[in-house]
């Protein structure tokens, strides 16, 4: 009879645990919202929204810095900026990962970007060209979806006028 009574009452702790840890997953799954999922892109929201500083106009294969920033976004646990990436033209080519409290949602990449170009049949250099790339800065919020600004820029073929800056 006392291992009965001991079965369940432990039955009973066991359930009453379970049924607490199925509160605490709904409470916290009632905190996403119902857009979590939903790009915000075409959006504005000032905290949200990354800025992008960089030229207008690069040499081609010259590093330039891109910088990256979230001026009024905060660095708490409870909302923060998961991480930040740089796309050119659809590519990732850059992404960092912040600490939710040590690290300001500011990055600055150091990148380079080529011309356009057209290859003959034995695979040289045939044309170069100047051409438009699309910049493209994501952040990702732990509260939200991504959000992302976009910015154009030339890129100057040396071919066609860009001149080379001197390594120094």
């Amino acid at each position: 009879m006392r291992l009965l009574i001991a079965t369940l009452a432990t039955a009973s702790m066991l359930a009453s645990a379970s049924l607490a840890l199925a509160d605490d997953k709904a409470q916290s799954m009632d905190q996403l919202k119902p857009d979590f999922d939903k790009p915000k892109g075409e959006a504005k929201d000032g905290k949200h929204e990354p800025t992008i500083d960089a030229p207008a106009s690069v040499n081609a294969g010259d590093w330039f810095h891109v910088k990256i920033s979230m001026p009024n976004h905060p660095a708490l646990v409870e909302h923060s900026v998961r991480w930040i990436s740089l796309e050119a033209d659809g590519v990732e080519i850059n992404r960092v990962y912040l600490h939710p409290v040590m690290a300001k949602p500011e990055v600055t990449f150091v990148i380079a970007l080529p011309d356009e170009r057209t290859l003959d049949k034995d695979g040289n250099i045939a044309n170069r060209k100047d051409r438009v790339v699309t910049l493209r800065a994501v952040e990702a919020p732990n509260h939200s979806s991504q959000w992302w600004q976009e910015r154009k820029i030339t890129v100057k073929s040396p071919a066609a006028g860009g001149k080379t800056a001197a390594k120094k």
